[in-house]
């Protein structure tokens, strides 16, 4: 009986009183602690990563539950975190893992397959509507009389197409090789690539810009700036930004992007929902509308 008694006072489901007893732990961690995987090295350089960790404590308090973020995870066992991880896992002391900015963990991973232990992807559990972001981040240009459009996008990815798709709705005046994929270790080019831009005579250099991506951000209008382009006279600028953590900048900008504590309360909706289940939780994603400055609360 000791033995068992103290096994559940290493996992948090008991708490000895003196001289009163053994009590069940109001907040067991099976049912109240999880574990939020980030891939190695990533959240240094990225911002949505970091809005997260920005907004993580407070919205996790609002649903009585607590996180340990896992901030060099990689899954294998060589990993100290994989190793960590799974180590909690089997003193009953995490109730759920999350993940994020990462592939699906591989079904040979051993977190993948604990008995108990719900697996939630918190990048499927959303849906950023990249179409509505398209259309709003072109129509406030459009409507400030702006036509001639560049984009900058990190990588190429699926919102560079949207805001391609709508060129002809919007009547713009952008040749297609203004709508410029970033790779994702070569941003600082993102500088280069605006000053190419505005070396363009007037007439025949964009007067709007959208920056697509805030890592993205600070590099662009580094090139904004050197190249002396008048803003917001004769270049206009929207860019985007992870709620609430806005990008700053001494230029004029106007930001829009997706609240970040939404997708975060979407994913740990979904651990609670998932409590004692095993595996990866196929959910149906919440869709998030983009927001710009004076729409955000």
């Amino acid at each position: 009986i000791n033995a068992c008694i103290k096994l559940l006072k290493h996992s948090g489901l008991v708490v000895g009183r003196e001289r009163a007893g053994v009590f069940v732990t109001e907040k067991p961690p099976i049912l109240s602690r999880f574990a939020l995987l980030m891939p190695k090295d990533a959240l240094q350089h990225n911002r949505y990563l970091q809005t997260i960790m920005a907004v993580l404590g407070d919205e996790s308090a609002k649903k009585g539950v607590d996180f340990e973020v896992f901030q060099s995870f990689e899954p294998h066992e060589d990993n100290p975190d994989y190793r960590k991880v799974l180590s909690q896992m089997e003193d009953m002391r995490i109730g759920g893992v999350a993940h994020v900015s990462m592939p699906s963990l591989p079904d040979s991973c051993q977190i993948q397959r604990f008995p108990g232990v719900p697996v939630v992807n918190g990048s499927t559990v959303v849906h950023f509507d990249q179409a509505a972001y398209a259309y709003k981040a072109s129509a406030y240009l459009v409507s400030r009389g702006k036509r001639r459009i560049a984009v900058l996008s990190q990588d190429r990815s699926p919102l560079l197409d949207k805001f391609l798709s709508g060129r002809e709705k919007f009547q713009m005046e952008s040749p297609e090789q203004w709508f410029i994929p970033v790779g994702m270790s070569s941003r600082e080019g993102a500088s280069n690539i605006c000053r190419i831009l505005l070396d363009l005579q007037q007439g025949k250099r964009p007067n709007g810009l959208i920056i697509t991506d805030d890592n993205l951000v600070d590099h662009a209008l580094a090139g904004v700036f050197r190249s002396r382009v008048a803003v917001p006279e004769d270049l206009e600028i929207v860019a985007h930004c992870n709620w609430p953590n806005p990008v700053t900048s001494v230029i004029p900008i106007k930001r829009i992007g997706f609240d970040v504590r939404e997708a975060v309360n979407a994913m740990i909706d979904a651990l609670l929902k998932a409590r004692g289940r095993t595996g990866l939780q196929k959910t149906a994603p919440i869709s998030l509308s983009p927001k710009f400055e004076e729409e955000f609360k």
